[in-house]
């Protein structure tokens, strides 16, 4: 009996080290690991006017492209990837492009730049926070004291 209490406060132990350890390797993910961890979906998009939320473009987002998502690979290209809705029957499965995170380690600021294949310009936004489970984004826009913002979820 007590070598089965032994194993047991053993086993608990045991499996408590490995959360711990595994929660500590997370924490320790860098930046560009997180963002390909993931796939992401956009949860929120709306304008920012000398920091008040202002028009929210999620809410009129149709159905059909709330259930899409971003995979950014390991070779610098991601995948924008179609839902189980469609906008319309024909859209592709997934469109791409590159993408390439650009950090400023000493003042801890990264940008991440995408570019469509779709698209000629290259959208640049810097990332204000990004964990395991949440990715934020800003863009100015072209009015003083603006800027768009993204929240994408991990799924």
């Amino acid at each position: 009996m007590l070598s089965f209490l032994r194993l047991s406060l053993l086993a608990t132990v045991g499996c408590l080290s490995l959360t711990a350890c595994k929660k500590e390797e997370e924490e320790g993910l860098s930046r560009k690991e997180l963002l390909q961890r993931a796939h992401w979906q956009v949860r929120e998009l709306y304008v920012q006017t000398n920091g008040q939320k202002g028009h929210d473009f999620y809410a009129n987002y149709q159905p059909c492209k709330r259930d899409n998502d971003w995979v950014f690979q390991a070779a610098g290209t991601y995948l924008h990837q179609e839902g189980p809705t469609r906008c319309a029957e024909n859209d592709p499965d997934y469109y791409g492009g590159q993408w390439q995170l650009t950090e400023n380690l000493s003042q801890n600021t990264a940008q991440l730049r995408i570019k469509s294949d779709r698209e000629v310009e290259t959208a640049v936004w810097d990332i204000i926070s990004l964990d395991k489970t949440t990715l934020s984004l800003e863009m100015p826009t072209a009015q003083a004291g603006s800027k768009y913002v993204w929240i994408l979820q991990a799924l």
